[in-house]
């Protein structure tokens, strides 16, 4: 509507009614007061715009009922509240500078600055984060009670980030470290399993820095797992956080701090030199995005001592050895409301230049190796409804290794009782791409918690080469033979050493978590192993615990179980059978030969028997029966006391041993003579074991 000057000649008189109709007069009176104030407004200039807006929470949904106030200043000028549209609106609104704030329940107050002027601004868009929830929660009571959920076992060694860093690591090998807590009969054929953040790994190379927590016997009889709990190592990694953390360590060790060492002429100038920093927090504002990042770097300066017998005398000497590792880690986790997708990138670099010198053997005869690896995480934890969570984990990893001489294309040179120079004669090298991923689903129903998944700890391509010895070795009886060039034997490696093959394994579980009453509980799972080497598709694996408290107070638990655990082929094994089949490589012998060209002389020329690796034709996929009985016991707030006897049986247990043996009594002749060793992998063996782990109190 367009303004018009307000003119004060003219005269509002109302009309005359009757007395019939007495309520007109007034309604007319408040029309031509209307009227008269609006013109009076126009008349002096003022005007008045409207402030509008709609409220949202993080998920894009309004919020009906949200309480809305404009301030000016510090002074509240109007409020109101969102309709059933999540929308406010202020009239009458004077041009200035004002503040919206929106409050609910539950939400953070939200706030939005504004220039009011002559035109009326653009609604408000308001949307309120989640507040922070504290809860206290206080317990009085004469004693603890314990926990009769089958998988809560008290006997379980759980250390957090803390006591890692309080814990006497050597070189930061946590892996290694703990890895004399385990059981020898839990650990499977392959070694120990590590299992980090919900999948199997081969990689033990982990910072202190980057690590969360560590458990080792969580939840034994779990069928999501294929070892027990005593033959796992189970590690959880930092996450990142909502406000900024970092870390940063930094260690050396110098050879003035060493003591004198009686084979070298002068003290080994070793020395190390260790940095490790972790830096994590939020990416951009709020906590929806973390970021966490990991870099290590070790430099060992070696130096092994040479004690050796050559033509001129004792050989005293330091050799030079460097090995150097690089380790990289970035990880970074989005949270969209209750579901979370985590990304961790990790690169590993590791060299080893002068090893193998020491002792007999002269500097000049060192390799060199080199490994490195990348390796790429994911997971998605997503929550699909209040009683549904699937998560969703994923490793992808590259990984290359080479070990080679530092005088390549040399002959080896071995004097008994002497010195060994020359060439070290090793070349090898390996390549190996994996992929390992689980999907696992938990419903929550009533008195049960059910879970089930799919498992394929490996599918992976593995490449090798192996050209060791392809130059030759000559042997030395002694020195004096060595004087007047008469080795009495020549030996070399020919042949095709190059491999590859695939490795599969699929696993599957299903398992139900029941309360049956307030003081028991029972958990009932099965899971079924596959792998494409070795026999046996009827690997299913049965498992059973339960949880009894004694009394209402639940100060005592008994808890028990028992389970089948299937193991898979070695990798070294399968590498081992394929190589040495017989046509690959091949050891060819000189006897006498000359030197430094063996062929002048020589008067036997022959090809050695071969050694061959083989399967068992009868090879089963091993398994071990564990079953345990325990007490747990409350003494008092914050101490518990615990024992518990598990006993382990092995059946088909993986070996291998020379079907080819010598003979006795003289143990010269083998029974095959065109065979030197025949290796052969098989399921024949057993193992029994009781444990009975010591009585231990437990404070939190």
């Amino acid at each position: 509507m367009a303004s018009e000057p307000c003119n004060p000649g003219v005269a509002l008189t109302p009309n005359v009614v009757d007395a019939q109709d007495g309520s007109r007069p007034i309604q007319r009176a408040v029309i031509w007061a209307a009227l008269g104030t609006l013109l009076a407004g126009v008349c002096f200039g003022q005007t008045t715009l409207i402030v509008s807006g709609s409220v949202f929470d993080p998920s894009n949904a309004i919020l009906y009922g949200a309480s809305v106030t404009l301030t000016a200043g510090k002074q509240d000028v109007l409020r109101t509240t969102t309709d059933a549209k999540g929308e406010f609106r202020f009239d009458s609104v004077a041009p200035g500078r004002y503040e919206v704030r929106a409050e609910y329940p539950g939400f953070k107050t939200g706030r939005a600055r504004m220039n009011v002027r002559n035109a009326a601004p653009s609604p408000l868009r308001l949307e309120l984060a989640i507040a922070d929830v504290e809860e206290t929660v206080k317990v009085d009571s004469d004693g603890s009670q314990i926990n009769t959920n089958p998988g809560e076992n008290l006997d379980v060694v759980r250390l957090r980030s803390e006591d890692l860093e309080n814990l006497p690591v050597l070189d930061g090998d946590v892996v290694g470290a703990l890895a004399r807590l385990l059981d020898p009969a839990s650990v499977g054929a392959g070694g120990l399993t590590v299992v980090i953040d919900g999948l199997p790994s081969s990689e033990h190379n982990l910072r202190p820095s980057e690590i969360q927590e560590v458990r080792i016997n969580n939840n034994p009889y779990s069928a999501e797992y294929a070892r027990p709990g005593r033959g796992r190592i189970e590690i959880i990694t930092k996450t990142g956080s909502s406000k900024y953390h970092g870390s940063v360590d930094f260690g050396l060790r110098d050879f003035r701090l060493d003591a004198r060492n009686a084979f070298a002429v002068e003290r080994p100038q070793q020395r190390r030199r260790h940095l490790e920093a972790n830096l994590s927090g939020p990416l951009l504002k709020g906590d929806k995005d973390t970021f966490s990042l990991t870099a290590s770097r070790t430099q060992d300066g070696l130096e092994p001592i040479v004690y050796a017998f050559g033509l001129g005398g004792p050989i005293q000497q330091n050799a030079a050895q460097s090995q150097t590792s690089t380790y990289l880690s970035a990880q970074f986790t989005r949270r969209i409301h209750e579901n979370a997708l985590s990304f961790r990138y990790t690169h590993f670099d590791w060299s080893d230049e002068g090893a193998g010198a020491g002792g007999f053997v002269l500097s000049e005869t060192a390799y060199k190796s080199a490994s490195r690896y990348h390796q790429l995480y994911s997971s998605y934890r997503a929550v699909i409804s209040p009683t549904l969570l699937n998560e969703f984990l994923v490793r992808l990893k590259a990984e290359d290794s080479a070990t080679t001489s530092q005088l390549p294309g040399v002959s080896k040179i071995v004097v008994t009782d002497a010195f060994t120079s020359g060439g070290a004669q090793v070349n090898k090298g390996e390549t190996e791409g994996q992929l390992e991923f689980n999907d696992i689903v938990s419903w929550s129903h009533s008195r049960h918690l059910l879970k089930a998944g799919v498992n394929v700890p490996a599918f992976k391509r593995i490449g090798s080469t192996d050209r060791s010895n392809f130059d030759g070795t000559f042997y030395f009886a002694s020195l004096d033979d060595y004087a007047r060039r008469k080795p009495f034997s020549f030996m070399r490696q020919t042949g095709d050493g190059h491999l590859v093959f695939w490795q599969r394994q699929v696993a599957g579980f299903v398992q139900d978590e029941v309360k049956l009453d307030h003081n028991l509980s029972l958990a009932a799972g099965v899971r079924y192993e596959w792998q494409n080497y070795g026999s046996g598709y009827h690997n299913f694996a049965p498992r059973l615990s339960f949880a009894y408290g004694l009394g209402k107070t639940l100060k005592t638990v008994f808890r028990g179980g028992a389970g089948f655990f299937y193991d898979a082929v070695p990798t070294a094994e399968i590498a081992a059978t394929r190589l040495l089949d017989g046509s690959r490589l091949h050891q060819i012998q000189l006897l006498n030969p000359g030197y430094p060209d063996p062929l002048p002389g020589a008067i036997l020329v022959e090809s050695l028997p071969p050694d061959l690796a083989r399967f068992s034709p009868g090879l089963r996929s091993p398994y071990t029966l564990q079953y345990s009985l325990g007490v747990d016991r409350a003494l008092r707030k914050s101490l518990t006391l615990t024992a518990t006897y598990t006993a382990t049986r092995g059946v088909h247990l993986y070996r291998s041993r020379d079907v080819n043996a010598p003979l006795p009594p003289l143990y010269v002749l083998r029974p095959e003579s065109s065979i030197a060793q025949l290796r052969q992998f098989e399921s024949s063996g057993g193992s029994r074991s009781g444990l009975r782990s010591p009585i231990r109190c437990a404070t939190p």
